[in-house]
């Protein structure tokens, strides 16, 4: 299904850039996995909010959970301490990993976006504890004004339901994972103003029930949750 490259150095800058060398390259982790099909067949199925794109085959359907089951399962064995437990203190991996992932099936063979971000938004709900910050990249590079935009919020209404719903009952703050809160890490999303009203909300209810002590070094004025936004 996949493979693991460890310590990847990182030596040029962004194409925005110009790709240009870099002073300090960095060091990553590489997980590289291949889609079960090419070209999946989809089927459209109308909602009672308009047409949506599902895998015409269970089955691949299935594979898309399955792969992203394991790469989270690798991360969690090979790059967060093994059992999933603390990091190993005194290496690189001393704090919980920064996943970055492409869409599955995004680019020139774009899988069905429901079933993607529908697969995306349980895998959320059980592997995001894991990691320290979780981003999924649409195609085109995060366009201000084109498709890449729309299927960004689109992919991010579906896999952060459950943060939108804050916004909607403010007692359901203090429910959301405990998480860091960084604003810097916020605004690399694409749809942060949404993810910065709830980070505000939650802050709030922590404030209210004193529960937000610990986190007052990371107390920002209006940021988010995770992930992954795209």
């Amino acid at each position: 299904y996949l493979f693991l490259c460890r310590d990847v150095t990182v030596f040029r800058g962004t194409r925005e850039q110009g790709y240009p060398l870099e002073a300090d390259p960095v060091k990553i982790d590489v997980i590289i996995c291949a889609m079960s099909e090419q070209r999946p067949a989809p089927q459209l199925v109308n909602t009672a909010t308009g047409w949506t794109e599902w895998y015409q085959s269970e089955v691949s359907h299935t594979a898309l959970l399955e792969r992203l089951n394991l790469l989270s399962l690798v991360v969690i064995q090979e790059l967060s301490g093994g059992s999933g437990g603390a990091p190993e203190p005194d290496s690189r991996h001393s704090r919980l990993p920064i996943l970055l992932m492409p869409s599955p099936g995004a680019g020139h063979c774009p899988h069905p976006r429901d079933a993607v971000a529908n697969s995306l938004k349980h895998w959320r709900r059980r592997f995001t504890g894991r990691f320290d910050s979780a981003f999924v990249c649409t195609a085109g590079r995060g366009m201000k004004n084109g498709h890449e935009t729309h299927m960004a919020t689109y992919m991010d209404a579906i896999v952060n339901q459950q943060l939108h719903w804050v916004l909607e009952s403010h007692s359901l703050a203090g429910k959301v994972m405990d998480w860091h809160w960084d604003t810097a890490v916020i605004r690399l999303t694409t749809c942060w103003m949404k993810l910065e009203q709830v980070a505000g909300a939650v802050h709030r209810w922590k404030s209210r029930s004193g529960t937000g002590k610990r986190h007052k070094s990371k107390q920002v004025e209006a940021p988010a949750a995770p992930p992954p936004p795209p």
